[in-house]
């Protein structure tokens, strides 16, 4: 008995869509809050991108780009360049582990330490980000064009103390710097509220979540056209903003 290598690709075909497939469905139940919004076939896409991020970083068996995926759901789809987390990028460029399993294991060790000095016992810090979050949204901010990169530490240091000293003054500047020149670069926003919202979304949900494919309502809601103005648009996200995180905190509820 031959068996042809048009034979092999089809069988390892049918093997990458099962694994996607059940991925879809894994990541609903993960993530709801961000997946569960999407369509199928988008979800998917955004799904193949991770995934195929993650092979570029060495994981390509089944357990560890489960968990690559899983990371890019957490931390956003380009955590492996966010400025907040430089701590992983430097053990994703790695090769000289003996196994595949052994690289995955040592990032795991770190993510997990890491979620436990940002996130708390039972997402606990998290819970009291998003009702500060909600709380802060629901009056004027305390930022300024003149102050706006200290008045933004400060309110990302009120926000969430943890993952605030986590990231460092590097990493808060960073961010910081890219939501401000994203929003008034890429998006032509000028208000500084709506600078601000966007500003915290990157940090909460990745420096580039307005390119990320598991968060394609951001872009969207940026991305005006002539008959809208930036200002409307700025509006409009934070009313998706606020929408979002509530949907977050009741998640973790």
């Amino acid at each position: 008995m031959i068996i042809r290598q048009a034979s092999l690709d089809a069988f390892q075909k049918m093997a990458i869509t099962a694994f996607e497939d059940e991925m879809v469905k894994h990541c609903r139940e993960f993530a709801p809050t961000i997946c569960k919004p999407l369509g199928k076939e988008a979800l998917r896409v955004a799904i193949q991108q991770a995934l195929e991020k993650g092979r570029k970083h060495g994981f390509t068996r089944r357990g560890s780009a489960q968990f690559y995926l899983e990371c890019a759901l957490i931390f956003g789809s380009s955590f492996d360049s966010d400025p907040q987390y430089a701590w992983i990028a430097p053990l994703l460029a790695r090769n000289d582990f003996e196994e595949e399993l052994h690289k995955s294991e040592a990032v795991f060790d770190v993510v997990k330490a890491h979620l436990a000095a940002v996130s708390g016992t039972d997402q606990r810090y998290v819970r009291g980000f998003l009702r500060r979050l909600l709380e802060l949204l629901a009056k004027d901010l305390p930022v300024q064009q003149a102050s706006f990169h200290y008045d933004m530490v400060h309110i990302f240091e009120h926000l969430n103390p943890e993952k605030a000293e986590a990231a460092g003054q590097v990493g808060l500047e960073a961010i910081i710097r890219h939501g401000a020149e994203r929003a008034r670069n890429e998006y032509k926003i000028t208000g500084i509220r709506s600078i601000a919202v966007i500003t915290i979304l990157m940090w909460f949900s990745g420096y580039r979540c307005d390119e990320d494919p598991f968060l394609p309502w951001i872009r969207e809601t940026l991305v005006v056209d002539p008959s809208q103005s930036t200002e409307a648009a700025g509006a409009n996200l934070e009313r998706r903003a606020v929408a979002f995180f509530e949907a977050y905190l009741q998640e973790l509820v």
